[in-house]
């Protein structure tokens, strides 16, 4: 809510904000005039035009004389108790004729006494505003300390279930399996990740630093690419940076960890942040949770999880954008971004690595090239 509030007026004639007594007409706003400078533009001759010692005209002469419009003229006579006229002339020279050869003119006391009652009256709504404002940032705060709460408590609770999962497979296969007709136990078969999809991100910590900009509405979208679907590429929107991840292998089983580099902008002036040591993990469960880690940038290291949303999968078409976008951010288009900050031109605007050698561009397609992420190809 903000804490502004309209001008006070009892009338509809005057009306009263938080600098002074103006008078509304034809939309616009007049305050009173100081009645020197309204005494000047009343008595304002055209002097003509500058000469030089020749006796011509100068060149370079004064700005021309701009006088006020009509309107400025009517609201002074209301300003000063007169009765307003319709013309600009007419108004001009009743004003005039009120200065009676002098060169003051005097506020009638009637509008005087309105202009103390009226700014009273504005001090006490302003008042009633501020309290209002101040009720309102306290629900707003409550309100958003409970969300983060409650986001903080599912965080908590899928690291949990991660940590669950993670403890029983240190310990060691169950002894309660399910047995056969000849009384052999069976291994449960893995069942295959379902990856393509979108999640909904909890990440407490870029809440707490950032919470501008992170308290709501972080995003992860994955789809492995076309064609052999060998990398699994996504785009995340984490509210105080967005950008792309690169996975080095597309997981094949649920309970599966991978790893990713990321390159992305920061939110702001979109500044490219990319490197080596932007990595992160990411890992699945069968109940469509993940549960992530990221680092590099000025981030630095946290935690976050998420939920797989309800909406459909992701059209795997996606993937070419997102490897077009991750191409771009690189040395050359950085340099080119920061010299166009000075105003200058680079011959590198927009430039795009190729893509990796393993990568797919089009369905089944590779190309020889390389974007410098052959780790990938080495740790998958």
């Amino acid at each position: 809510m903000s804490r502004h509030i309209s001008p006070v007026t009892r009338d509809r004639i005057f009306f009263y904000d938080s600098k002074s007594l103006f008078v509304k007409l034809d939309g616009h706003h007049y305050p009173r005039a100081d009645p020197s400078h309204l005494y000047s533009l009343l008595t304002w001759v055209d002097p003509g035009p500058v000469l030089t010692k020749r006796g011509v005209p100068r060149k370079r002469q004064p700005s021309p004389h701009r006088d006020e419009t009509a309107t400025y003229y009517i609201a002074q006579l209301m300003h000063f108790g007169l009765k307003p006229l319709k013309t600009k002339p007419a108004a001009k020279k009743a004003l005039l004729a009120a200065f009676g050869g002098g060169k003051d003119l005097k506020v009638p006391e009637k509008l005087r006494n309105l202009e103390v009652e009226l700014s009273a009256l504005w001090d006490a709504e302003s008042e009633k505003a501020r309290i209002r404002y101040e009720q309102m940032e306290r629900e707003r705060q409550e309100e958003e300390e409970k969300r983060n709460v409650e986001a903080r408590r599912r965080h908590e609770a899928i690291l949990a279930e991660f940590d669950e999962e993670h403890t029983a497979l240190e310990a060691g296969p169950s002894h309660k399996r399910k047995a056969t007709n000849d009384g052999k136990a069976v291994k449960k078969k893995p069942r295959p990740a379902v990856v393509a999809r979108k999640f909904v991100i909890e990440a407490p910590y870029l809440v707490e630093q950032w919470p501008d900009h992170a308290s709501s509405g972080l995003k992860f979208t994955l789809s492995p690419s076309r064609g052999n679907g060998k990398h699994l590429w996504g785009r995340f929107d984490f509210g105080i940076v967005t950008g792309i991840i690169r996975c080095g292998a597309t997981p094949k089983n649920v309970g599966e960890t991978i790893t990713f580099k990321w390159r992305g902008h920061e939110q702001g002036e979109g500044q490219m942040d990319y490197g080596p040591d932007n990595t992160g993990t990411i890992a699945f469960r069968a109940n469509g949770k993940i549960r992530g880690t990221m680092k590099g940038g000025f981030m630095g290291e946290f935690i976050f999880s998420g939920v797989r949303t309800q909406e459909s999968q992701v059209w795997v078409k996606h993937v070419e954008n997102w490897k077009r976008q991750w191409r771009a951010i690189n040395d050359r288009s950085h340099h080119a971004a920061s010299v166009s900050r000075w105003g200058k031109w680079s011959e590198d605007k927009g430039y795009q690595e190729g893509p990796a050698g393993s990568d797919t561009t089009v369905a089944g397609e590779a190309s020889d090239s390389s974007d410098g992420e052959e780790i990938f190809d080495e740790a998958f």
